[in-house]
């Protein structure tokens, strides 16, 4: 018991030995406010099994062009967005140096740093498809510049904070991605598979492409136009849902823009419809125009699937009926996108059925923009409109 006693510290010891061990036990005092840990950037794991999966796992057939021609657009459309970003920038960048605000300009760099991540995702999943022998060297490549434009993304709003923005930083960043997007496209337009290819190809996969044999003509019933189920959900689903600040001008923007897109894409499907019209009545095939209109009516499809999106938010009162507005619009569209291909069959195409319902879509997007340029006239936040 004693010697139990004996061997326990005294309290001159236990404070002595205390001393010893601050460094362990104790974290060193802080006078200021605490701040918080800054998030370490990492690749979100949906987009980590995206690029993981194997590229040409998908078979195509080698006369499908319409796979390989939005396979290409894709990248071509990640350096047309990296131009309007290069734009966006220099503006922001003069401005700075001008003593102006760039809190605007910062909005409009994040929309288009969101086309640019768009665009590679369409094309990392486009890659599933097996376009040629040398897809999978091209998703590697493209895996590159998305992941740095992933770590762009994060980190961007920190290099361009208005007080003291690192704009040489950011403009490096962006020159990377140029020269990411360039080489990409250049090997994606100079590999198409030659016609030996394509046959050898075609050889290869023949127990995929292959169709069951029939014997006689059997004629399948034409299916009807149905609107499907999750855009019917998206429809239905109440507008003005989602509270927003009043100061949130992205949101804003977003909301505005996808309506001034609807009109913008409308504008190059006439033109591409009009060249179309003119490559048949010179008795010339139409075969690639027709995959253009396809492209261009699947982006009419996009912003107006944006602008529903967006109509979530409680931008102003009236956000209920123009997305009663827009409804109309989409369904007709719906419906447009499920006969173009029978109207505009290359044997005899109705152009001018194809026509009359382009006009019906560019009555009812200039009706939505024109009531969102009047709203938000108003509110004086007529300066985010295009």
């Amino acid at each position: 018991m004693g010697q139990s006693q004996s061997s326990r510290r005294s309290k001159a010891e236990e404070e002595q030995f205390k001393l010893q061990n601050t460094t362990q036990a104790k974290s060193p005092k802080v006078t200021g406010p605490v701040s918080k840990l800054e998030p370490k950037f990492k690749v979100p794991p949906h987009l980590r099994e995206m690029m993981k999966a194997p590229a040409g796992r998908l078979y195509v057939a080698p006369t499908d062009d319409y796979v390989f021609l939005k396979y290409t657009k894709a990248a071509s459309d990640i350096c047309d967005a990296l131009q309007k970003l290069v734009v966006t920038f220099n503006e922001m960048k003069a401005l700075y140096e001008a003593g102006k605000s760039i809190k605007n300009n910062m909005l409009l760099f994040r929309i288009d740093l969101e086309e640019v991540y768009r665009h590679y995702d369409i094309l990392l999943r486009e890659s599933a498809y097996k376009v040629d022998n040398l897809v999978q060297y091209r998703k590697d490549m493209a895996c590159k510049g998305f992941t740095d434009l992933l770590f762009l993304r994060f980190s961007y709003e920190k290099l361009l904070d208005e007080r003291a923005p690192q704009f040489d930083e950011v403009k490096k960043m962006i020159d990377k991605q140029i020269v990411y997007s360039t080489e990409l496209l250049d090997h994606s337009q100079s590999s198409r598979r030659s016609k030996a290819e394509e046959e050898q190809f075609k050889l290869q996969n023949t127990t995929q492409a292959s169709p069951p044999k029939v014997t006689g003509a059997v004629s399948k019933p034409e299916p009807k136009f149905k609107v499907p189920r999750h855009l019917k959900e998206m429809m239905k689903a109440p507008a003005g849902r989602l509270h927003v600040a009043s100061t949130d001008d992205y949101v804003f923007l977003k909301y505005s823009k996808a309506a001034s897109d609807i009109c913008d894409a409308l504008q190059r499907l006439v033109v591409t419809v009009n060249k179309l019209k003119a490559l048949h009545e010179a008795g010339k095939c139409i075969k690639n125009k027709m995959l253009l209109f396809r492209l261009v009516l699947d982006e009419v499809y996009r912003h107006y699937d944006s602008f529903l999106r967006e109509s979530a938010y409680k931008v102003d009162h009236l956000v209920q009926f123009r997305k009663d507005m827009a409804c109309k619009g989409f369904r007709d569209l719906l419906f447009f996108k499920f006969c173009c291909e029978k109207l505009l069959d290359e044997r005899a195409p109705q152009i001018d059925e194809v026509q009359k319902m382009i006009d019906k879509q560019i009555v009812y997007s200039t009706d939505l923009l024109d009531h969102v340029v009047k709203s938000f006239d108003r509110q004086n936040r007529l300066r985010y409109v295009k």
